[in-house]
């Protein structure tokens, strides 16, 4: 699916709101999306009508998630406004779902070999990293199975620190408290993701969910950004120091 089909979206438009009151009575399976909305009490409607149009986020998350069988990106505009632009110019796979799903979300790979086998590459590079991973003593991530949240935030992180290049238009960052620009953007990255968990939950997550702990959620991502060796001065020697040719850019 090439992003320039997606749609950004905060919430659900006012139209659909009124549709799916009048048509939707009653909630049967008791799923409700976050703006109250019963999806599921009439699934013709919903899958002709509401559901392309919906947006299952609360207009205050910091969010997005993709329908790619017809071709639906959801971002928060509020957030993401700027790194939509950036998006829609480069195309988006988390692991091989969108690339098999094209601009009208018919189901036929758009990627080139080429495209395959770099992208392959890469991930293969980043299930590596992930594998060497130790969050409690003998207790490795495991990479395959957080390849797909994996890329997400490594991606993630990277396009943020270009749309953030981008909003300066060509200024210098402001150094405000002694701090850079992509150092507070970096400090503020990690700082999302503080967290504090028993021995047993960080075993039942490793082992088993595929999102990586968040100690990883920040040290994966953070060491394949350049702007984090430049940033605090990370040098050969440093613990997480990765040679240039060793990280990962997924774009």
């Amino acid at each position: 699916m090439n992003l320039s089909a997606g749609q950004p979206s905060v919430g659900a438009p006012e139209p659909v709101r009124a549709a799916a009151a009048s048509a939707l009575h009653l909630n049967q399976l008791g799923y409700t999306v976050a703006l109250g909305i019963p999806l599921y009490q009439n699934r013709r409607l919903v899958a002709r009508a509401i559901l392309p149009m919906l947006c299952a986020l609360a207009a205050g998350s910091l969010n997005k998630y993709k329908i790619p069988n017809i071709a639906r990106l959801i971002v928060m505009r509020e957030y993401y406004s700027d790194l939509y632009d950036l998006f829609s110019e480069a195309g988006f796979d988390s692991l091989k779902d969108i690339s098999k799903y094209d601009g009208k979300g018919v189901f036929q790979d758009w990627w080139t070999k080429e495209d395959r086998a770099n992208f392959d590459a890469r991930t293969a590079a980043l299930v590596k990293q992930y594998d060497a991973y130790e969050p409690l003593p003998g207790l490795h991530v495991i990479g395959q199975n957080t390849l797909g949240e994996n890329i997400a935030d490594n991606a993630g992180l990277a396009i943020a620190l270009k749309a953030y290049h981008l909003s300066l238009k060509g200024k210098p960052a402001p150094v405000i408290d002694g701090y850079t620009g992509d150092q507070r953007l970096l400090l503020s990255f990690g700082q999302v993701w503080r967290t504090k968990m028993r021995d047993s939950a960080i075993r039942t997550q490793t082992m088993s969910n595929e999102h990586t702990v968040a100690e990883f959620r920040v040290i994966g991502p953070t060491r394949n950004q350049d702007a984090w060796y430049d940033g605090f001065g990370v040098k050969p020697g440093d613990k997480y120091y990765l040679a240039p040719a060793e990280r990962v850019h997924m774009w």
